[in-house]
């Protein structure tokens, strides 16, 4: 309310020295100065043009400002609730731009209170790691949302160090200049939190925007495909490896675009060492989607990635997990290390699979190879005849949502993480939660990753 004050007084003083201050002027700032806020305020309209000595006046002006053309304006007073739609005050001197924090070395070293930079709104999520809001910073204002994860330095209940979150935003940092990945504007620090500013997902999970889809065919798969493959092709560039490719972190931008993906969650990425050429050890991820490798204990690197991409494109052909059916993960391990896996596990998902093209099977028997030099690449998989020779309009007559979109809806229900229950859709659209972390029952899950010992070869724990 200050701010809007202070506005209205330099309003007053302009218009003193302004003979020429019109209509549009004195009315549209006066929704800017509003929409700062995010306020409900009422405006007298009659009194502001009684004050400037504004007569008539531009219609065009009045009916941006929220008022009633002259014809037809027999109210004096019109509430204005909007987002913002001009510019801000300036900003104090010295205030940081977004995306300021991101120019420093080390990452977070840009000393300034957080909260004079950013507004935090609604709860999206909350998890082990901390707690997800929409927020704006101080020079955008609500034209520019974005998810702002808080991480609680002195939490308890999970075991995540700070270097731990700080080596999975300097991760994102480095991938911030790819579009399909969720991008990092800015990161702050003080000794109790760390304030991480991101893009906010509007558009939901990948999965939940299949379940509502009425017409699902293999060519709106491949599309999607196209973009993931030439995504993970630019992270394995700067040799990198996620590590937790899966369906819950393939968000979408916004809610008008089926194919807008954005790949999140960079807590298990890890360089590969020497350069690229090397090889990492760590048995991480989600058991589903880890590879063979990865659970016989040997070295890999991308290709452990192409391995979790090839369980993505079977799911999203047929809506089921290449090894779904096994409940106990110790047996999915034996599952998975062993390639057991078919098109198709029942007579309607066998039938399903008939109609699928050839080429895009051929595809997913080169990305599930239990052979990892043999596997795909992701640029491999981008020349593969799925991309290149099958035709659009003849991938489109291969109508998947009969089974496929039932089938997904049921792993949306059953397998999936839930959504959290506090979601505003009022901000995000149908976004889906922004992942903070795992809850407690996920963290155990993970943590039975250890079991998989059993099938080292040598039974030794090895760490990257």
């Amino acid at each position: 309310m200050s701010a809007l004050k202070e506005r209205i007084k330099r309003l007053e003083q302009q218009a003193k020295h302004n003979a020429h201050f019109g209509d549009a002027n004195v009315k549209n700032n006066l929704v800017d100065m509003v929409a700062r806020d995010d306020l409900k305020i009422e405006i007298d309209f009659e009194a502001v043009d009684k004050k400037y000595n504004i007569s008539g006046g531009d219609d065009t002006a009045a009916a941006a400002a929220g008022a009633a053309p002259p014809a037809a304006a027999k109210k004096k007073k019109k509430a204005i609730t909007t987002q913002h739609t001009g510019p801000f005050l300036p900003a104090p001197e010295g205030t940081p731009k977004p995306g300021a924090s991101l120019k420093v070395e080390p990452l977070g070293a840009l000393d300034f209170p957080f909260h004079d930079l950013y507004k935090l709104g609604k709860v999206l999520n909350s998890g082990a790691f901390g707690t997800v809001h929409i927020g704006h910073h101080v020079m955008t204002g609500p034209k520019g949302p974005v998810a702002i994860k808080v991480v609680d330095r002195q939490r308890h209940n999970c075991d995540v160090d700070d270097d731990e979150i700080l080596r999975e935003t300097e991760v994102m940092r480095t991938l911030r200049e790819f579009d399909h990945i969720v991008r990092l504007f800015d990161f702050y620090m003080d000794d109790e939190k760390f304030y991480i500013v991101q893009e906010l997902a509007a558009g939901g999970d990948v999965f939940d925007r299949l379940e509502e889809r009425e017409s699902y065919s293999e060519s709106d798969a491949r599309d999607l495909c196209e973009i993931l493959f030439e995504t993970m092709g630019s992270v394995h560039e700067k040799h990198m490896v996620h590590r937790d490719l899966k369906p819950e972190n393939l968000l979408l931008k916004n809610v008008k675009s089926d194919i807008s993906i954005l790949l999140c969650d960079f807590g298990f990425t890890k360089t590969v060492p020497n350069n690229g050429k090397g090889q990492l050890r760590t048995q991480c991820g989600t058991p589903s989607y880890i590879s063979p490798e990865m659970i016989n204990g040997v070295g890999y690197a991308y290709e452990a990635d192409m391995w979790s991409i090839g369980c993505i494109v079977y799911m999203l052909l047929c809506g089921q997990q290449p090894f779904a059916g096994v409940d106990d993960e110790m047996l999915m391990f034996e599952v998975i290390a062993a390639g057991d896996w078919a098109f198709g596990y029942d007579d309607e998902e066998i039938e399903l699979w008939k109609k699928v093209s050839p080429e895009a099977k051929d595809l997913i028997k080169m990305l599930l190879n239990l052979d990892s030099k043999k596997r795909f690449t992701a640029y491999e998989a981008l020349q593969s005849t799925w991309f290149t020779d099958c035709k659009k309009f003849k991938l489109k007559k291969t109508r998947l949502e009969a089974v496929t979109v039932k089938n997904i809806k049921i792993f949306n229900k059953t397998i999936k993480k839930p959504k959290f229950a506090y979601l505003d859709k009022t901000y995000t659209g149908d976004a889906d939660c922004l992942y903070v972390g795992p809850t407690k029952e996920e963290l155990a899950r993970l943590k039975k990753l250890a079991a998989i010992a059993m099938y080292r070869p040598n039974g030794t724990h090895l760490n990257d």
